[in-house]
């Protein structure tokens, strides 16, 4: 194309385009620019080499000559040449797939939400502040969001700034604390083993301590201990000295050379960790040198409890030493004489019972801080609780054996509330399967124990020992809560080892408390415990024959009761085993327990050929109104449908239902579920009488297919429901404003008489849209079928019906 350019044309600044970026941004850049110089095409066609480099030059320079008519021409076979550099549209699913990121800052997810919202086209402000909720992690903001949602975008915008600054100073904050513990670490370590640079080894050295803490346990086991609970770093791995002896391994220094009981450095480590307060249950105590008079002996230590909460602490560890012999089992050479096998098994029991005595210091594996129901009152049945009735009543006639208990009092000395005047609950701390739980209610109404589910998910306890129950529990209103389950645990009343260990069994509850376990009857009279509420305190007996106290924490159930006003029950909803709307009845006038009936006497009008063929007007009217009523409704007879034949339905040149896909979305087919013979028989049934009523039709070679899912009503019917989860997610949400019942009800005003019409089976008067019927097909129990009249469960079915 040949032109003549003026000497006095200076082109503009272009941005060079060298082939990796979008071509039609460049295009319209260029035009841009090229639009406040010249309108000439020709110019443009020449000029616009001046913006190409690399690739895209060698392109330019290659095209034939007189192949670019126009500028028009040249725009084309340039978006052809890199259409592979072509920047993909951002779509409405691109913006549902978004997700912050686990460790994701919000400022970085909030930058990249704004780029996303930019590039889709036709996005409403509704639609963006509706995504933002889900795209967001659980956290404080997106509570914020859910509880305050923004009405702009510039209101977000200014809500995740405030947030991002906040989290940046917490993440600041943390940093700071991680690296002042790091430090201190360091010193700690440094002064604990400085290694010998000389050797490449720990040298024989002097002890650090004049006296070490005897031990029970051996140092590779406390050593594995302190690792596992962070209590000690983990050490550097030093390499192994030439000529060392390879039949000594060190877990320490993770080399040869010296055995791990052997090493100095782990030896003053472990000295100074219990010295620092940690590892207190590994430190041996000698209690046959242990005088009366300094350390008095508890009465609850008697020798047979005693061996056995020795018995349950160290099973694996016996010392086997002679009695007589004082030293630290894990500190005493081999006497390297032969004893008889009477005087081994008498040291191995009085052994037993020595090292079944540290059970008491046993540490805790963690911390976490009016009912009827259950197994109480003779089981979790109907029928159980019958039969202990009965049998209550038998024993009534007979003399069997009471119950016998020591006395409990309690005096003055028993009071220890802050605030004697008090009518607070009795909260206590109980020890369950070795973890100290807080928050526990005392709670004498209660038929059952609870552990609720939140608090058995901080335990490290296996699902699979939890055993199904179905029975639900009552409350004092009636009200009635599922249970998941039941467990048997191992529980110690209050904090100290004085007290007993008992198995309780406890119901699993799911539900929104600010407490943790709730102990009822069952727990009490098993202990044999008596609560005193004025004394915030509660006794039982031991088996040693003592009295064993537990007293609440007033300031902790004073925490608790106020937090339990703030909170609102968990609501419960009823699953429908996935599908989302539940469709109606053919018939409506068999589901009677549903239908609205009228208020005052009713009298039968005949409308129909049949005499069965009834409705009802209000009896007591006025005698003319009464008579145009009737005369109203027998010329309008025609109107009432007795079958699902008599229907003509709407004709689809009115009214149809369609269905609005999005562009990108992809055709599911449910894998079919598994049914009982009893839902298979029932499916048959409702099928059987919808292809009657010429309502569905059999399908074949479909590509969206959905499951059938069968609930039983409380009237003991079956009601077939279609799982349009896919289907449904698939299609836009169109917000048809419903009318209000308020504007309903001032229409309805100044009329003297207001009849009610029961609509038969509304929905399925209007037809389906014909190249969306097959989208609608569910599968039966012998073949597919679709439907020819709008279901029930249809993301936008509300909307069209009205």
């Amino acid at each position: 194309m040949d032109v003549r350019i003026s000497d006095q044309f200076v082109p503009p600044r272009f941005k060079t385009y060298d082939g990796t970026t979008d071509p039609e941004a460049h295009i319209k850049s260029f035009t841009n620019a090229m639009a406040f110089r010249t309108g000439c095409d020709a110019i443009w066609c020449q000029a616009f080499s001046l913006s190409l480099e690399g690739e895209a030059l060698e392109w330019f320079n290659s095209l034939p000559n007189g192949s670019v008519e126009n500028f028009k021409s040249l725009s084309g076979m340039f978006n052809e040449q890199f259409a592979a550099c072509r920047v993909q549209d951002v779509t409405l699913v691109d913006l549902m797939n978004l997700k912050q990121g686990k460790d994701e800052p919000l400022k970085v997810f909030m930058d990249r939400f704004t780029k996303t919202i930019r590039r889709v086209r036709g996005l409403s402000l509704e639609m963006t502040l509706q995504y933002v909720m889900p795209a967001l992690r659980p956290g404080p903001f997106k509570e914020s969001v859910c509880r305050t949602p923004p009405k702009t975008l510039e209101e977000l915008r200014q809500r995740a700034t405030d947030e991002a600054r906040v989290e940046e100073m917490k993440q600041n904050y943390r940093r700071e604390i991680q690296e002042a513990k790091d430090r201190d670490k360091g010193k700690r370590e440094g002064q604990s083993h400085r290694p010998d640079t000389s050797k490449g080894r720990e040298g024989p050295r002097g002890p650090r301590f004049p006296q070490y803490t005897p031990l029970n346990a051996p140092r590779a086991q406390i050593l594995q201990k302190a690792l596992s609970t962070q209590v000690m770093r983990t050490p550097q791995k030093c390499l192994t000295p030439p000529g060392a002896d390879s039949s000594k391994h060190c877990l320490y220094h993770q080399n040869m050379g010296h055995d791990t009981e052997d090493c100095m450095t782990l030896k003053d480590r472990i000295e100074e960790l219990i010295q620092a307060g940690h590892l207190k249950h590994y430190i041996w105590t000698n209690q046959h040198e242990t005088s009366p008079a300094r350390h008095p002996c508890p009465p609850e230590s008697s020798p047979k409890n005693l061996s056995q909460a020795r018995r349950r602490t160290f099973k694996g560890y016996e010392n086997r030493s002679d009695r007589r012999n004082d030293r630290p089992p894990y500190q005493q050479g081999q006497t390297g004489r032969t004893r008889s096998p009477e005087r081994r098994n008498r040291d191995r029991s009085r052994s037993r019972s020595r090292s079944q005595a540290l059970g008491n210091g046993r540490p805790l594996r963690g911390v976490i801080n009016t009912i009827f129901g259950g197994f109480a009152g003779g089981g979790a049945s109907s029928s159980a609780r019958k039969r202990s009735i009965h049998h209550l009543r038998s024993i009534y006639a007979v003399e069997v054996p009471r119950r016998t208990m020591p006395p409990i009092t309690f005096s003055n000395e028993d009071f220890h509330a802050p605030e004697p005047e008090q009518d607070d609950p009795t909260v206590i701390t109980v020890e369950i399967v070795r973890y100290g739980v807080s928050k526990v209610l005392v709670d004498q109404g209660s038929s059952v124990n609870i552990l609720y589910w939140k608090t058995l998910r901080q335990m490290d306890i296996s699902d699979v020992l939890i055993v199904l129950y179905d029975e639900q529990l009552v409350g004092f209103v009636g009200e009635r809560v599922d249970t998941k389950g039941y467990l048997d645990l191992w529980t110690r009343l209050g904090t100290g080892r004085e007290g007993e260990e008992k198995r309780i069994r406890y119901l699993l509850v799911v539900a929104n408390t600010s407490y943790n376990v709730l102990l009822g009857r069952p727990c009490l009279n098993s202990f044999g415990t008596i609560v005193s509420t004025p004394h915030l305190a509660m006794k039982y007996p031991t088996s040693r024959g003592t009295i064993c106290t537990i007293r609440a924490d007033q300031k902790v159930a004073q925490e608790c009761y106020a937090a339990g006003l703030k909170m609102y029950p968990r609501e419960m909803r009823r699953r429908t085993g996935g599908a989302d709307v539940v469709m109606a009845d053919l018939d409506p006038r068999t589901n009677t327990e549903d239908r609205l009936e009228p208020l005052g006497e009713t009298q039968p009008v005949i409308v129909g050929k049949d005499l069965t063929q009834v409705t009802t007007i209000a009896r007591g009217l006025e005698e003319e109104v009464e008579k145009k009523l009737r005369a109203t409704l027998w010329r309008n007879r025609d109107l009432f449908a007795w079958t699902a034949a008599d229907m003509p339905g709407i004709h689809p040149s009115i009214m149809s239902h369609r269905l609005s896909l999005f562009r990108e979305a992809r055709p599911i087919a449910q894998k079919k579920r598994k049914m009982g013979e009893e839902k298979r028989k029932a499916v048959r049934e409702e099928v059987r009488k919808l292809q009657v009523a010429g309502f569905v039709r059999e399908i074949t070679y479909t590509t969206w297919l959905a499951n059938v899912v069968m609930v039983k009503k409380a009237s003991g019917q079956w009601l077939m429901c279609t799982d349009y989860t896919d289907l449904n997610k698939a299609c836009p949400k169109d917000s048809y404003p419903l009318p209000s019942i308020d504007v309903l009800v001032d229409g309805a005003s100044g009329h003297r008489i207001l009849s009610f019409l029961d609509a038969y089976s509304g929905y399925n008067q209007i037809p389906m849209h014909g190249p969306d019927r097959d989208k609608t097909t569910f599968m039966a129990d012998q073949a597919n079928f679709c439907y020819e009249v709008m279901p029930f469960g249809l993301k936008n079915a509300g909307a069209t019906y009205q």
